[in-house]
């Protein structure tokens, strides 16, 4: 949140009136949806319960909605100050509804002074913030002829000409029988440009020379413009009727004050009225034209996005349009389903993984991947969800994806989601329930982002969300090579659960558990097993996490704000080893000895960053990640102090700002840890080079926790450990996303919603952990093209 809005936001939570805040009962997690079908269904009392609080953490819907209420006295007591702060605390989060009911504020007087020309520019300002809606608005006011056009200057014929200049020169001769002319002309004659200051000038000289009826004229016109103006066309009649008693010129807040003045005589009335020349209250054909064709302009924005109001208007107005119909009400009822689909092609290419230790040349890949979403909705509160994948790998080298999982097959079709979801379960709008094979996805990936077969309970309010789910993989759901689900994974019933609290603008404090019972079983020591059948490790777990995230205002001057993150985890429990040997013939293997031991460790990931203020608000940063090793490795019957993650993991990130939506891998493009006995310090930048491109450089330090370990528990660099020495190594990584889409917009076919280019590069130095020479380097780059239809 900016300082001005957080001062803004201040103002409002001391204007609110803390006589509603008492009476009321809020909910213990106020939400905007209910509050917004409590207002539907006309129970005002329970909208206010769940917009206050919200509007209070500076909420700008809530804000807005709330600022309604208060406008209209509904569950509230009506106050138009209140309702003011509201939508200018909102307005200032550049929330554009906000901005068009300040607009309505304008056109219609209600807390304001009416000034139809500051109307029309918060109408303005909602529609460049994508509140197209408000052009409606804009149209009305030309419609009503409450505003003519900005930048045409109206031609005056010679006859108004000659008229306006001997009105001019009777007035300043003393004769004031013509100030009233003069008065509609600036004000109400379609012929002459609009001046309200000269308008109000020679209304009050005709008010003051004794013109009683006029006075009506001075309060409509004085509402068209602000005090200021009125106070200078005061002092402009003064100036002018210096005979005329000074006291008796009017007063904006008093205009009806009767002054003692004889009666106007006949000969001034038909002198007006000759002078007049063409009546001024009704407007030229041109003029209204003139109007009416801006007024329609205006519709038709609203009407392309979709307002079916404006629609009638443009059809009622326009003549030459009887059957105008924007692309919006062309498509008729809105459809049941939606597919999307996504094709990427990658080449990727790595070397000397193996740091030098087998010799291995360079290794590429060429692999094509395909993906088909649909979306179908049979009736408002059920969604469906089906995702498939197909994949052809040309090459060995395996492919970079989103989801930061390694898959080795060369070509498979698989089926990735299937799910039912239901929403507004018995009623209650942030309640839901999902079935079937979903994706669990957490912005770092630490603790989850993986399909799993499960039934999960959703409830998601405007500041708290969470979930609680069970199930476990039946199937690898594919086609193709390894089809089938590996031992290690069958039989692992998993819970879930979350719950996230935004308890300040932009800063969340969030829970994490990860349960795990593998119940697959180990067998007893001499069984025989099938080599395709074995399951090395079972283990009971439980993981526990809990975040702090957000961003903060700086105090810094190069630095627009501080973005923060700390994630502290831990995981325990039991777990079962299983060692084995080659046993009587080809397929077969025996078990040597099962051994039970505790598991108790630790893991931290940290990081803190700076938007600077100029650079395109690129961002800084500097993060520490920490996983605890087995202090007893050498014994496998004392505890087992090694953090390990929970395997539904994937260690991949969305960039830190919004330009595009590249990922990036949190530990290192080349080594890929699991986050487990290590020490990890990361250095980056991320640069939004242009609108449509970002590019980031990450420098990483490794260094072992616990030294006499010979593998790491899961890397992409396959050389082995000395078990001597802690420092692993270092790496740079680079990586450069580019959104096409707006480059080749005139060029690409019309079903292609986006198109994406990205280059990740990176490169890994061996530290003397490795057993190898020194100054081995390993390198893996990928360029990607990807499309969306």
């Amino acid at each position: 949140m900016r300082i001005g809005t957080l001062l803004t936001t201040t103002a409002l939570l001391l204007a609110l009136p803390t006589n509603v805040e008492a009476n009321v009962d809020f909910p213990l997690f106020p939400d905007f949806q209910t509050g917004k079908n409590a207002y539907q269904q006309q129970d005002y009392t329970t909208a206010v319960r769940h917009y206050m609080p919200l509007a209070h953490k500076g909420n700008a819907k809530a804000q807005t909605e709330l600022g309604k209420l208060y406008l209209k006295g509904q569950g509230v007591r009506q106050n138009n100050s209140t309702a003011l702060n509201l939508f200018q605390a909102a307005a200032e989060q550049n929330y554009a509804p906000a901005m068009a009911e300040i607009g309505k504020l304008y056109e219609k007087g209600d807390g304001v002074s009416q000034n139809f020309e500051v109307a029309k520019s918060w109408y303005e300002k909602a529609s460049s913030n994508g509140y197209t809606k408000s052009n409606y608005n804009i149209g009305q006011l030309y419609e009503k002829n409450r505003i003519g056009p900005v930048s045409q200057v109206p031609v005056l014929d010679k006859e108004t000409k000659n008229d306006i200049r001997l009105a001019t020169k009777k007035i300043k001769e003393g004769d004031y029988k013509y100030a009233e002319y003069l008065g509609d002309a600036y004000s109400i004659n379609p012929k002459i440009q609009s001046d309200y200051r000269k308008a109000l000038t020679y209304y009050m000289i005709a008010y003051a020379d004794g013109a009683n009826a006029i006075k009506s004229k001075i309060t409509e016109t004085s509402l068209k413009t602000d005090r200021e103006t009125f106070s200078l066309a005061k002092a402009d009649a003064k100036t002018i009727i210096t005979p005329i008693n000074y006291d008796a010129l009017p007063k904006k807040d008093k205009v009806a004050r009767q002054v003692a003045k004889e009666a106007i005589k006949d000969e001034k009335k038909s002198t007006l009225t000759a002078l007049k020349g063409v009546n001024a209250t009704v407007a030229s054909t041109q003029q209204k034209n003139l109007q009416k064709d801006l007024a329609v302009n205006s519709y038709k924005v609203a009407a392309e996005d979709g307002y079916a109001q404006a629609h009638d208007k443009i059809v009622e107005l326009d003549p030459n349009l009887p059957n105008y119909t924007p692309p919006l009400f062309n498509k008729g009822p809105a459809p049941k389903y939606r597919i999307l689909s996504e094709l990427q092609t990658q080449f990727v290419g790595q070397e000397n993984i193996d740091l030098g230790t087998r010799d291995e040349e360079t290794e590429t890949s060429l692999i094509t991947i395909a993906k088909v979403k649909a979306e179908f909705y049979p009736t408002e509160n059920i969604t469906g969800y089906i995702e498939g994948r197909a994949q052809k790998n040309f090459g060995i080298v395996t492919p970079t994806t989103d989801d930061g999982n390694d898959n080795n097959d060369d070509q498979f079709i698989d089926l990735r989601q299937a799910y039912l979801n239901f929403d507004n379960v018995a009623g209650h709008a942030p309640i839901s329930v999902t079935a079937g094979r979903q994706r669990f996805s957490e912005d770092r990936a630490i603790m989850w982002n993986s399909n799993l077969d499960a039934v999960k309970l959703s409830m998601d309010t405007t500041l708290t969300d969470g979930f609680i789910a069970v199930g476990q993989n039946l199937a690898k759901y594919r086609i193709g090579d390894d089809s089938d689900l590996g031992e290690d994974q069958k039989d692992r019933f998993r819970m879930l659960a979350e719950v996230s609290h935004e308890y300040a603008k932009k800063n969340l404090i969030e829970g994490r558990i990860v349960y795990e019972d593998d119940h697959s079983g180990s067998g007893s020591v001499g069984g025989i097993i099938g080599s395709d059948d074995i399951d090395e490790e079972d283990a009971s777990l439980l993981w526990a996490g809990v975040r702090l995230a957000g961003e903060k205002p700086s105090s810094l001057a190069i630095a627009e704000s501080i973005i923060y993150r700390a994630d502290l985890m831990g995981v325990t429990g039991d777990e079962t080893l299983v060692d084995t040997s080659a046993g009587p013939g080809t397929n077969q293997r025996t078990i040597d000895s099962v051994t039970d031991r505790d598991v108790f460790g630790v893991g931290f990931d940290g990081e803190v960053a700076m938007k600077l203020e100029n650079l395109g608000r690129s961002i800084v940063s500097v993060s520490y990640a920490y996983g605890s090793g087995d202090k007893n490795s050498d014994d496998l019957g004392d505890t087992d102090t090694a953090f390990r993650q929970t395997d539904l993991h994937a260690n991949s990130s969305r960039f830190a700002t919004d330009y595009t939506t590249g990922y990036e891998r949190n530990y290192g493009e080349v080594l890929r840890p699991e986050l487990s006995n290590l020490h990890i310090v990361n250095t980056g930048v991320s640069i939004p080079a242009t609108p449509n491109t970002e590019v980031s450089f990450n420098y990483f330090n490794y260094w072992l926790d616990e030294e006499n370990v010979t593998d790491l528990r899961s890397s992409g660099i396959s050389a082995r450990l000395n078990g001597n020495e802690s420092h692993i190594g270092q790496a740079i990584d680079m990586q450069a996303n580019v959104n096409l889409t707006d480059r080749l917009e005139s060029s690409l076919p019309k079903q292609l919603e986006d198109i994406t280019f990205r280059f990740i590069f990176g490169g890994f130095k061996a530290g003397d952990a490795y057993a190898v020479t020194d100054d081995e380097y390993a390198f893996r780059s990928t360029a990607e093209l990807r499309a969306k239809f």
